[in-house]
């Protein structure tokens, strides 16, 4: 089978989080490319429409969910990432600043009272 996006993508192994405002997971990318990226998940989840990626020292990312496989799951960037933050993300070696700026969206997301009933955790520490 023959390769048909038009732009590279990189593999990696990289533990994230994938959330939305009913949705917080954490994940593995996979491989990604300025236009997305392919995560799998820790736990099984069914992935929302619209989902954000932190990216360590980089910010967050808003994608849309292009296809989902049991855990694995292919998202696509709302705007392309610039090779500068691709890089960066790619060569990022710590996720403790990544984990904190989690902690803080969810705390957030938390304190919304309409958000509060609407949030879903998902314990991936349990296998």
């Amino acid at each position: 089978m023959q390769e048909q996006r038009a732009l590279r993508r990189h593999h990696l192994d990289k533990r994230s989080t994938v959330m939305s405002h009913r949705l917080y997971a954490n994940c593995q990318v996979r491989n990604i490319s300025p236009t997305g990226a392919c995560i799998e998940l820790v736990s099984r989840a069914v992935l929302p429409a619209s989902v954000r990626l932190p990216m360590p020292n980089c910010g967050t990312a808003s994608a849309k969910l292009v296809w989902q496989r049991g855990k694995l799951a292919g998202v696509m960037f709302d705007e392309p990432l610039n090779g500068d933050v691709l890089t960066q993300y790619i060569d990022a070696r710590a996720p403790v600043r990544q984990e904190r700026q989690v902690a803080q969206d969810l705390a957030s997301t938390i304190g919304r009272p309409a958000a509060r009933s609407h949030l879903r955790l998902i314990d991936c520490t349990a296998d």
